[in-house]
């Protein structure tokens, strides 16, 4: 089994969220599987190159994997394509490559996954439904292409939107996967089509052509996308107290597995009305008397 996250930019958060992704599958492996790092800041992987393979990317490869539309999620298929096509010239065209999303962490035993994984399914975290009986970004999204052929493939009501925090598939067919979601995506942002979710929505339709069946990973993983402010707390103090006691990863490790991972949930739906009350109390009644300490005197 292939592993491979993306992480550039140089945030902390984004990194300490892969590092703890990547625990968790050291957590709920019988064997650590290959685990792939592509990147644009090596420094940050250096406590876990005896786990991690670190793909180093230039600023100006990022740009260029953005694409003409600079489109951003642009950067996660290209950097899936660059890890297939690795792998594929080591001879491992056969093997499974599972990509996940930093702020997806292991639930539990991953071995029936990885098991079909191997086996040659195909895998998406979750089945989002179809776009058209959805609301929000998704309808937006679906009411811009309805009706539509992309690249061979006609949009219609059986066109399903799956969440990408997880994509799993042998390399040969991951790398006509994202072959075929590139051209999807270029075809799309050619348009104007604007939504954030084109991305996904194109790697189902990809998947779906290469593979006609997709499974779903919810059971193995938790993607908590809809509260990322609460799970960044809980892994700051996860690492505070890792860095405070000096522990080595496998400590890390145990220690992981001894959380309660129900007490904090992983979506968090805010009312409009809420941030908008936020924003006005804000603005009316902002924070006042702040002092600072002043650099001159600290000179002193």
């Amino acid at each position: 089994m292939e592993i491979v996250y993306l992480d550039y930019g140089n945030h902390v958060g984004y990194q300490m969220q892969t590092y703890f992704s990547i625990l968790s599958l050291m957590a709920h492996s019988e064997e650590v599987p290959a685990i792939h790092v592509v990147t644009d800041h090596v420094v940050a992987y250096t406590r876990l190159e005896k786990y991690v393979h670190v793909v180093e990317v230039g600023q100006e490869t990022l740009k260029e994997w953005r694409g003409e539309n600079d489109y951003p999620f642009r950067i996660k298929i290209k950097a899936m394509e660059h890890v297939a096509k690795l792998l594929k010239e080591q001879g491992k065209d056969k093997e499974a490559l599972m990509y996940i999303d930093c702020d997806t962490f292991a639930v539990c035993d991953l071995k029936p996954l990885f098991e079909g994984a191997t086996q040659g399914l195909a895998y998406m975290q979750k089945n989002e439904g179809m776009p058209y009986l959805t609301h929000g970004p998704s309808k937006r999204l679906w009411d811009d292409v309805k009706g539509k052929t992309y690249c061979g493939i006609v949009i219609d009501e059986h066109s399903e939107m799956w969440n990408s925090g997880l994509i799993a598939a042998p390399v040969s067919v991951m790398e006509k996967v994202c072959g075929l979601t590139l051209r999807l995506c270029d075809e799309m942002l050619a348009q104007g089509i604007k939504s954030f979710n084109v991305e996904q929505f194109c790697f189902a339709l990809a998947l779906r052509h290469e593979c006609q069946q997709i499974h779903t990973a919810e059971p193995f993983f938790c993607h908590y996308w809809g509260n990322k402010e609460g799970w960044n707390q809980v892994q700051t103090e996860f690492f505070v107290r890792s860095y405070m006691e000096q522990l080595t990863v496998e400590q890390e490790v145990q220690l992981f597995k001894a959380m309660d991972f129900t007490v904090v949930p992983y979506y968090v739906k805010s009312p409009i009305w809420r941030d908008r009350f936020l924003r006005w109390t804000d603005r009316i009644a902002p924070l006042k008397g702040q002092r600072y300490l002043d650099k001159e005197k600290m000179k002193n």
